[in-house]
């Protein structure tokens, strides 16, 4: 095997929108984003197959899928299927960096026994994070305990959640489902992060949740 480079690359970029692809069998990052900009990315509809030979735990898993470290970032990544994963689903880092995760489905076909490092979302210390909307399938860690700001509900909105919501976004929260119910559980309700995500940019967040 030839260790290749990433599959798309990113630098200094806005409104760019990657939709539609199949990613499989790919050297290192399926997407990565940095150095300088990534401003007003989406990333939709796209199959991101991770199932791999070479994978660098060598589960069959591949583990470098999404890898966003560009300042500042605004990204939407809605309606996307991530299957036979390890980590990096996506990671994100890097100050300035506002992510909206909307209506994704991860599925892993084994059931994952492995210490924790097997998980979708990985962010940051100063990431901020809406997640919402997303069915995770048999993944061990849907979010990792020390991610930045997340606001992710984790099953039905009940409680303060829908007034939260409602004042912020102007609509409620969708729902995240894990099952099993995560061994490791970095769903967190973070109130701010609601209003930092709509307030900062109308485009990272239009149509998200249609789809459209």
């Amino acid at each position: 095997m030839i260790f290749a480079g990433d599959a798309i690359a990113i630098a200094r970029a806005d409104l760019v929108w990657i939709d539609h692809n199949r990613f499989h069998n790919i050297g290192r990052q399926m997407i990565a984003g940095g150095f300088g900009p990534t401003t007003n990315i989406r990333v939709s509809w796209n199959d991101f197959d991770s199932s791999d030979i070479y994978s660098s735990y060598c589960n069959g898993e591949h583990n470098w899928n999404l890898l966003f470290l560009g300042v500042p970032q605004t990204i939407t990544i809605a309606n996307n299927y991530f299957h036979e994963i390890s980590g990096r689903g996506p990671h994100i880092d890097g100050a300035q960096a506002i992510i909206h995760l909307v209506n994704n489905y991860f599925h892993n076909t084994n059931a994952q026994h492995s210490g924790g490092f097997v998980h979708a979302v990985d962010a940051g210390s100063s990431v901020q994070a809406l997640v919402e909307g997303n069915y995770f399938d048999n993944i061990e860690t849907p979010i990792t305990v020390g991610s930045g700001h997340i606001f992710a509900v984790l099953g039905k909105d009940t409680g303060t959640m829908p007034s939260i919501c409602l004042t912020a976004l102007g609509r409620r929260c969708i729902e995240n489902i894990a099952i099993p119910v995560p061994r490791i559980n970095g769903f967190r309700l973070d109130e701010t992060v609601n209003s930092i995500v709509w307030g900062s940019s109308k485009v990272i967040y239009s149509s998200s949740i249609s789809g459209g």
